[in-house]
C-alpha cells in the first residue's frame, strides 16, 4: 500500500511538472504572422502583417532593440519654445486633414537609417527632429543633413547606450553637447569609447536652442498636430507589442502579442482618417519603406514629445 502511494505520488508529481513546462513553453511561444493576421481580421483593423527580418530574432534580441525608460519623475514640466525659423514652416493657423513634412513643397524629412541590434532609438529619433529642422531652418529640402547618432550613444554620459535612455536626458544633450555629422564619429551600433570620435568634433556640433515638453504624461492629439505642424517633425515615444515588428503597412493597431518595450520615433505627419505618420529606425527594408502610420493614441504614441527650437549653427 505505501509503495503504491509513493508510486501515485510520483506520478502526480511529474504530472505537475509536465504542466508547468507546457504552461511555461505556451508562455514564451513567439505568435506566428498567421496569427497576428488573423487578429487583425478579427479585431476589424486596416493594417497587414509579414515575415521580416525580426521573423528569426528571439524576444531578448527584439527586446535589447527598445532603448526608452519610463519618464522621470523629477522632469521638468515646462520650457518655452519658438517656432523654428525658415520659409519652409507652414504658416496659417487652421490645421489641414491631412500634412505630411515629405510632401509639402519638397521633402524636409531625411533619409531612415537603422539601428541594428543597439537599444539606441532614443538617440535615433532625437537626430531625426534634429535634420528636419535643420532643413526647414535653411529653406532647403535637398539639403544634405546626416548627424551622428553614435556621437550620442557614447559620449551622453547620463544615458546608458545601447541599453537605452531617458527622452529628457537627450534633449537636454543636444541642447548642451549638440552632435557632429556622421563622418565625425561614424554608426556602429556599439558602445563604443567616445574618444573615438573625430578630434575636432567641437567646431562640427549641431545643437538645438532650447525644448519643450507637447505631451509629457497624457495624449493630446491636437498640441501634437500643432508642433509638428508649426514647428516640424516630432520626437516621442511609443509602447511597442510583438505585433508592431511585424507591420509591413496600413495604420497600425496593437490587436496581439505581448509587449517587448518602450521605443523613440519621429512624427511627420498624420492622415485624414487618423493615423499618425512616423519615422521609425529599422530601416528601409521594414514597414513602409522605414516609415509607418500608427491609429492616434495608440501604443501611447506621442508620449515624452519634445520640440526643438533650432536657430543654426553655433
Amino acid at each position: 500500500m505505501k509503495k503504491r502511494n509513493v508510486i501515485i505520488i510520483v506520478l502526480i508529481g511529474l504530472f505537475i511538472v509536465v504542466a508547468l513546462q507546457v504552461v511555461h513553453s505556451q508562455k514564451g511561444r513567439r505568435p506566428t504572422v498567421a496569427e497576428i493576421n488573423a487578429a487583425i481580421k478579427a479585431k476589424g483593423a486596416c493594417w497587414i502583417a509579414k515575415e521580416n527580418k525580426f521573423s528569426f530574432k528571439t524576444f531578448e534580441e527584439l527586446k535589447a532593440m527598445l532603448g526608452t525608460f519610463p519618464l522621470e519623475a523629477a522632469t521638468i514640466e515646462f520650457e518655452t519654445s519658438t517656432p523654428t525659423a525658415g520659409k519652409g514652416k507652414p504658416k496659417p493657423s487652421t490645421l489641414p486633414e491631412s500634412f505630411d513634412w515629405r510632401d509639402y513643397n519638397g521633402n524636409w524629412v531625411t533619409p531612415v537609417k537603422d539601428q541594428g541590434d543597439c537599444g539606441s532609438c532614443w538617440a535615433f529619433g532625437t537626430v531625426a527632429q534634429m535634420e528636419s529642422l535643420i532643413r526647414i531652418f535653411n529653406n532647403n529640402p535637398d539639403l544634405d543633413v546626416d548627424l551622428s547618432e553614435q556621437f550620442i550613444v557614447s559620449c551622453d554620459t547620463s544615458n546608458y547606450g545601447c541599453d537605452g535612455g531617458y527622452m529628457n536626458r537627450v534633449y537636454d544633450f543636444v541642447r548642451d553637447t549638440g552632435t557632429p555629422d556622421e563622418a565625425c564619429f561614424p554608426y556602429s551600433a556599439t558602445d563604443e569609447p567616445c574618444d573615438n570620435r573625430c578630434s575636432d568634433w567641437e567646431y562640427r556640433v549641431e545643437k538645438i536652442d532650447k525644448w519643450a515638453w507637447v505631451c509629457k504624461r497624457a495624449i493630446n492629439n491636437d498640441k501634437i498636430k500643432e508642433a509638428v505642424y508649426n514647428n516640424g517633425p516630432l520626437t516621442c515615444t511609443m509602447d511597442v507589442y510583438y505585433d508592431f515588428f511585424f507591420y509591413e503597412s496600413g495604420c497600425y493597431q496593437h490587436v496581439y502579442g505581448p509587449y517587448m518595450g518602450g521605443h523613440a520615433v519621429c512624427i511627420v505627419g498624420w492622415t485624414a482618417d487618423d493615423c499618425w505618420i512616423v519615422k521609425n529606425s529599422w530601416g528601409t527594408d521594414w514597414g513602409e519603406n522605414g516609415f509607418f502610420k500608427i491609429k492616434f493614441r495608440n501604443c501611447g504614441i506621442g508620449l515624452q514629445s519634445g520640440k526643438f527650437t533650432y536657430t543654426g549653427s553655433k
